[in-house]
């Protein structure tokens, strides 16, 4: 079987917000692994408005979005970003959401304005290993993949630390070439 590549979106695809970068540091300095859901709804609703106002300029890892269009592998993506707001972004980035083989997002209230791409709902943020088993390795055993194909590719160290004790391959994208 071929790699199962689970791309991170923010930080991975596109550039983290503002917003999620402020909240990582100063919860990392104070001792948290990962910000409270208040951060990712704050940094939400800015990108609601934005694509509400018709903002529609993302800028993205140009490489990586090739990777996902190409889909010469299965991909998905594992984010604690809304499923509104990942369709919004990947609809700007012209990438289809249903040629998606696993989509994973944090549930919201904004999901209700969603169009596209259904996927699962993580009810913890990364990198809590409930992000991984409760909707990834249960799709993983469904449909008879081998743990050690999937990689996920994710800009935090912690995440990746995670997804390897759960039996997965990991990398941070700076590390893939061109």
């Amino acid at each position: 079987m071929s790699v199962f590549i689970i791309f991170d979106f923010d930080g991975t695809i596109i550039p983290s917000s503002k917003m999620e970068k402020f909240c990582r540091i100063i919860f990392e300095k104070i001792g948290l692994s990962r910000p409270p859901r208040i951060c990712l709804a704050i940094s939400e609703i800015i990108d609601f408005f934005r694509f509400f106002l018709k903002i529609k300029k993302v800028v993205a890892n140009n490489h990586l979005i090739e990777i996902i269009r190409e889909k010469n592998l299965p991909v998905g993506i594992l984010t604690d970003r809304s499923l509104f707001s990942l369709n919004q972004h990947l609809r700007v980035l012209g990438v289809d959401a249903e040629n998606l083989d696993f989509v994973q997002t944090r549930g919201s209230f904004f999901d209700r304005f969603s169009r596209g791409k259904k996927g699962f709902i993580s009810k913890e943020i990364k990198p809590h290993k409930r992000v991984f088993l409760d909707n990834l390795i249960p799709f993983i055993e469904e449909f008879g993949l081998v743990k050690a194909n999937i990689l996920i590719i994710d800009d935090q160290p912690s995440i990746r630390k995670v997804a390897k004790k759960m039996g997965l391959q990991a990398m941070d994208p700076v590390n893939i070439k061109k």
